[in-house]
């Protein structure tokens, strides 16, 4: 599954870049805000209505069980700045990501049963527009939290275990902002970094002795990610 999620994302994402190289005229022309002229004494000053602030949910890491929300504000011409958050539940995809360090351990026995409890989850990035702040492409570099929590019950033993993995992102990223209405969007990025897991997990022999499972791994990440938003106007 998570093969075809970075295949479509990845796709859309480079058909973007090319029609943008075919009609940068008329696709600008039509996404661009309103343009309000003022009148001083020696010239004749035009300025544009630009994008403030951005409300949006990313639609891929839901898959991940991050259900969360984001908020982008414009500090510069070129500079915005973006925090999230959100709660977590189960994971159940790896979000069109690679993950080089997946763990693969006793944690994953049968015998274990599992009842996923919720979490919390955090990001924040600086983003850098080369046109114009909130708009077309960008460059950010971001930071991802997440926590998951769990209880488990393991067969013919007494008792719950409570279990959490963390894991901590650090990304460097590209994507695109593409106004399909007005004041609604849509936004591409992909990126590259490093990730630390942080687990702590029961696990069972064969034999049916019960082992704490505590591990802590960094190691290379790549991800890809989808939102959907609208624009606040003020």
């Amino acid at each position: 599954m998570k093969k075809y999620i970075f295949s479509l994302i990845l796709l859309l994402f480079f058909q973007k870049i090319r029609a943008q190289e075919v009609q940068p005229s008329i696709e600008d022309k039509a996404q661009e805000p309103k343009v309000t002229t003022y009148y001083a004494q020696d010239s004749e000053k035009e300025v544009e209505a630009t994008a403030v602030d951005l409300i949006k949910i990313n639609l891929i890491s839901v898959f991940s069980g991050d259900i969360g929300i984001n908020y982008e504000r414009k500090l510069l011409n070129k500079i915005a700045a973006e925090a999230g958050v959100g709660v977590t539940v189960k994971n159940i995809s790896r979000e069109g990501l690679i993950d080089f360090f997946e763990v693969e351990d006793a944690s994953r026995s049968a015998k274990i049963k599992r009842t996923y409890k919720p979490g919390f989850s955090f990001t924040a990035s600086v983003k850098y527009y080369p046109n114009d702040a909130s708009k077309a492409f960008f460059f950010a570099p971001m930071f991802r939290y997440r926590h998951y929590n769990s209880e488990a019950t393991i067969e013919a033993q007494r008792g719950v275990f409570k279990e959490a993995i963390t894991l901590s992102d650090f990304l460097l990223t590209v994507g695109y902002v593409d106004y399909i209405q007005n004041a609604i969007f849509l936004e591409y990025f992909a990126g590259v970094g490093i990730r630390n897991r942080n687990q702590s997990l029961v696990s069972t022999t064969e034999s049916g002795t019960i082992e704490p499972n505590k591990i802590i791994k960094m190691g290379p990440l790549i991800s890809l990610g989808l939102k959907i938003g609208f624009q606040v106007k003020k």
